[in-house]
């Protein structure tokens, strides 16, 4: 079963990114590199890993 990247939608993940009780699963994205689970959340609310990933065009 593949899992839904709640940053970018990358539609491939091998596990949830947070599951039942939120916990993250420390998975990496491999399109827009986010780890759930890290300090990563400040660059999400900047946009910084949405634009990483439109320039790698892996989205969407």
């Amino acid at each position: 079963m593949n899992y839904i990247c709640p940053v970018s939608g990358f539609d491939k993940l091998d596990e949830p990114a947070y599951d039942n009780y939120n916990d993250p699963s420390f998975e990496i994205c491999p399109c827009c590199r986010f780890q759930f689970g890290d300090d990563d959340d400040v660059e999400i609310s900047e946009g910084v890993f949405m634009q990483g990933c439109f320039l790698r065009n892996c989205c969407f």
